[in-house]
């Protein structure tokens, strides 16, 4: 992004009705977003969300100062982009912005810009984030902490991946046959690592099984642990253990996880959920969430049972062994069977 093509934006009036301006709303409709999202950028768009500046404007509040750091006019492209804790979102997700060109325009005409030299895919991304920005700063002027720049991507592309994955399967066309309706595992982007953990058990001996893989985009298997443990838990609380399990097991031998998935939808929502429940189960999303907190950028997804049978049969491998299996890379013959 550059100053001639801010220039170009700026002359062409994009503020105003225009062939770009309905350009922009075709494209905009057409994303792959979650209602809430497409209803605060529509808003964010018309300047109709309640900044300090729009509301110091209506004698709401005295200051129209930025609510976070008092250092500039808080309008809508400043909290989404050069606020200071925005610019550390963006940092942390890896979307490189021209500061000084997006401060110098309206937020509509930065949309604009954005949809031209972003691809559809990282613009999606993107306005998923700027609406977690938002929701963060107003949990902060209703006098919480804010979450940390890498929790507040984490959040994002978590709920960006799960909301696309959710919608690539409803939308999927509906065939008869059971074996073609069942879910496929998908690969990792290029160069990311993908978790895939489960837990089972064994009421009539208090044993839980826990089976934990790691594949890379190529889709082999770079880890794969079975491990038993003792006691009686609820379903959503063994798999809650199963994903420490696997979180442990990254953080000894420094695998560094992009995507972690469960076929646990209870523990998906809890993790991703912005609030916890005081329960056993919530002490242990709680972990869940400060251990998660430490990586850069975690996506957190459910997924069903068909696409993590290989983390099923790990758990389900783990009831009948006595003593825990681990390789990496090199797998001993219990797991050369499953994998």
């Amino acid at each position: 992004m550059g100053y001639h093509l801010a220039n170009e934006l700026d002359d062409s009036e994009l503020s105003t009705p225009s062939t770009s301006q309905h350009s922009w709303w075709k494209y905009f409709w057409n994303l792959k977003l979650p209602s809430k999202v497409k209803i605060f950028m529509w808003k964010a768009f018309h300047r109709a969300i309640p900044t300090a500046a729009s509301l110091c404007n209506r004698k709401i509040i005295d200051s129209a100062a930025c609510s976070l750091f008092s250092n500039a006019w808080e309008f809508v492209e400043h909290a989404l982009f050069p606020c200071k804790h925005a610019k550390k979102v963006w940092h942390s997700a890896g979307f490189p912005l021209d500061y000084d060109v997006l401060s110098r325009m309206k937020f509509s005409d930065c949309l604009v810009l954005l949809s031209i030299v972003k691809t559809t895919s990282e613009m999606e991304q993107m306005l998923c984030t700027m609406w977690f920005l938002w929701t963060d700063r107003n949990t902060y002027i209703h006098g919480k902490p804010v979450l940390s720049s890498s929790q507040i991507w984490a959040k994002s592309a978590a709920y960006y991946c799960n909301f696309q994955q959710h919608s690539t399967i409803q939308n999927s066309p509906t065939v008869s046959t059971a074996a073609a309706t069942q879910s496929k595992w998908i690969l990792p982007p290029l160069n990311e690592l993908k978790m895939n953990v489960d837990a089972a058990c064994d009421v009539s001996c208090n044993k839980i099984g826990v089976g934990i893989i790691v594949r890379n985009s190529s889709g082999q298997v770079v880890a794969a642990y079975s491990k038993s443990l003792t006691g009686r838990y609820k379903s959503q609380e063994m798999e809650a253990k199963a994903l420490l399990t696997g979180l442990d097991l990254a953080a000894h031998h420094n695998l560094l996880v992009n995507h972690l998935e469960s076929d646990s939808l209870v523990l998906v929502n809890s993790i991703n959920c912005q609030h916890t429940a005081i329960s056993s189960f919530g002490d242990l999303v709680l972990d869940i969430k400060n251990r998660l907190s430490y990586l850069s950028s975690v996506c957190v997804s459910y997924v069903k049972r068909d696409a993590n049978q290989a983390a099923h049969g790990l758990a389900k491998q783990a009831l009948v062994l006595d003593n825990d299996l681990c390789g990496l890379r090199k797998f001993p013959l219990p797991f050369s069977l499953l994998l």
